[in-house]
């Protein structure tokens, strides 16, 4: 059974706690990661393999079976441009086997994330649907088997009903049948099984969700839901401190008292990431029926002023998005999931090395607000997204989407909708971050009901380009009206930049070249400044940290180069002046 609540026909609502897989004395865990059996489907097939009920079948007897990497997208793995540029459905097969040892255990069936829409059987009977590409689902397998064949038809279809959205178009030119899809987002729509699978073995009795909160200095809250309660249950609930040191036990729902000498969790450049566990063991009749252990970490952050606080200290981030080794070595100590929640494992890595992180919705570019559809399926991510990530303290806020095109009709009611659920889901801060070519407008009030609000401005590329004597003035302009509109709100630039070819080199340092990269971030640096100085922004995050892949553009030289680094994340000019200038704030930070 699909442990959410679905519809069949195009979204499912929400599910439960997603609580990240974990193998310990009690829980098992099975990797289901490796090679699949993978299918394609013709172009313009409109659901060839659903109407021959290929899941019933042995994929691996078709004639164009292969065996395909998960997690991995298919895309670049295939040798030709069709299937790099394949629209439809794609099919993957398994085959997992319950041990005899685990014939009384739940078995759940773990996604990472599967991109876009997902249909799962099991041994040729759909188990359940999941829609949206970048977020965690689960399954239960059925009981009493042992032998589980597992097929996922993949479809990768954008549409405007779609989040994000996209526009599909196909039919025959000449004699030729094509299938074309365009995401409304400048970044290639990678497809498939894209991370990672797992069984998770558990007893009839389990912790299906876990919410740990810190309040002030020293209040540590928790809530939680336990599957199947019919059997008589205790619940123990114990505390270990950084160094591992007990610190506190207590029988659900009963609180813990106030934390003595509490270490706090500090971003980079502020102090050390200091991380607490608390271990939950559920307990019937003096046998332990389940065990789960969940780091955390007592942090404060307060969006007020203008300014953000944590610990009631003025914080001041800077950053780019996102491998963390390189990320360190430029000397940022924030990022944003620009513009997808990114892996489980990376928010935990951002845990353990102090980085702060706005997680971002998958809602990229969304044109319209009229679509109740559309609604309910942005209302189900951030439901995902907030119950899989909300244990993380490098979590300062969440970002409920990306430059939408907020002046069409019914943005504002949209938006304030959208608002008012993720408020009664998480106390984090919400925002939303704009696109602006000029002077930032919310005409429909979208941003009324936010706490924070990020503008995208290129000034000296999509605007200005090649006059880089008037890149300050134009930053500068532009950010000050964003913040006469909302003098009270806490305002980030989230996006500045420019392309830079890897090596392309001039020496007047026309656009593409690294030097123009170079000479465009240094201006704005000099308009960036002067916001903070004047309290206008609460911080600064580069457009972007590494060249990726987006779809074919006359406009995109094979992919984005706006990163400071290439794809392979070795550095251009720009990243040893990004480098020199994090590096001096965090000299700043550490003096205080």
């Amino acid at each position: 059974m699909m442990r959410t609540s679905l519809l069949i026909s195009e979204l499912i609502l929400c599910c439960s706690g997603l609580l990240y897989p974990q193998r310990n004395e009690i829980r098992g865990l099975d990797s289901l990661d490796g090679l699949w059996t993978f299918v394609r489907e013709p172009p313009l097939a409109f659901n060839l393999g659903i109407i021959n009920k290929w899941f019933q079948r042995d994929l691996a007897k078709f004639s164009n079976a292969t065996r395909m990497p998960v997690p991995a997208a298919f895309n670049d793995l295939l040798t030709d441009r069709d299937a790099r540029n394949h629209v439809g459905w794609v099919w993957y097969q398994t085959i997992y086997y319950r041990r005899a040892s685990d014939a009384s255990k739940r078995l759940i069936l773990r996604f990472g994330a599967v991109n876009y829409r997902a249909i799962v059987y099991i041994n040729g009977q759909e188990a359940g649907q999941h829609v949206g590409g970048y977020l965690p689902f689960e399954i239960e397998l059925p009981e009493n088997t042992i032998e589980y064949v597992i097929t996922v038809a993949v479809n990768n279809i954008l549409n405007g009903g779609t989040i994000p959205q996209g526009t599909y178009t196909g039919g025959r030119f000449g004699n030729v049948s094509y299938a074309y899809d365009r995401a409304n987002c400048d970044f290639f729509n990678y497809a498939g099984i894209l991370r990672p699978v797992s069984v998770q073995v558990l007893d009839k009795v389990y912790l299906n969700s876990l919410k740990i909160t810190t309040e002030g200095p020293n209040i540590l809250n928790y809530s939680l839901t336990v599957d199947n309660t019919k059997l008589p249950i205790i619940i123990y609930m114990t505390l270990y401190d950084p160094d591992g040191k007990r610190v506190q036990q207590v029988k659900w729902p009963a609180p813990f008292k106030p934390i003595e000498n509490v270490q706090f969790w500090w971003p980079r450049g502020y102090g050390e990431a200091k991380l607490y566990k608390l271990q939950i063991k559920v307990t019937s009749q003096g046998q332990v029926l389940d065990s789960y252990t969940e780091s955390f970490g007592f942090r404060t952050v307060e969006f007020k002023s203008r300014q953000i606080f944590l610990h009631g200290r003025a914080y001041n981030p800077v950053g780019i998005t996102k491998d963390l080794n390189m990320f360190e070595w430029l000397h940022s100590n924030c990022y944003r999931t620009s513009h997808y929640p990114y892996t489980e494992e990376r928010a935990y890595e951002a845990d353990r090395r102090g980085i702060m992180v706005i997680t971002e919705a998958p809602a990229v570019s969304l044109s319209t607000f009229n679509n109740p559809r559309m609604l309910a399926l942005h209302k189900q991510m951030i439901h995902e997204m907030i119950s899989r990530d909300q244990n993380h303290p490098s979590v300062m806020a969440w970002s409920l989407a990306n430059e939408p095109l907020s002046w069409n009709s019914g943005a504002g009611a949209y938006f304030k909708n959208i608002t008012a659920y993720a408020r009664s889901l998480d106390n984090r801060p919400l925002g939303v971050i704009y696109g602006a070519s000029g002077d930032f407008s919310d005409n429909q009030k979208t941003a009324e009901t936010l706490d924070f609000f990020g503008i995208n401005h290129y000034d000296g590329w999509y605007t200005h380009l090649d006059m880089m004597d008037l890149l300050e003035t134009g930053m500068y302009k532009t950010m000050k009206s964003a913040h006469n509109l909302y003098p009270d709100k806490v305002l980030f630039i989230t996006e500045y930049g420019a392309e830079a070819l890897p090596g392309y080199s001039q020496v007047q340092g026309a656009p593409f070249t690294e030097q123009y990269q170079h000479d465009v971030l240094k201006e704005n640096f000099n308009a960036i400044d002067r916001l903070k100085d004047e309290t206008i922004i609460a911080g600064e995050m580069i457009w972007t940290f590494a060249d990726f892949m987006t779809h074919p553009d006359t406009t995109r030289a094979y992919g984005n180069h706006k990163g400071v680094l290439t794809r392979q994340r070795q550095p251009k000019r720009s990243a040893y002046l990004v480098r020199r200038r994090y590096k001096n704030i965090f000299k700043e930070l550490q003096s205080l």
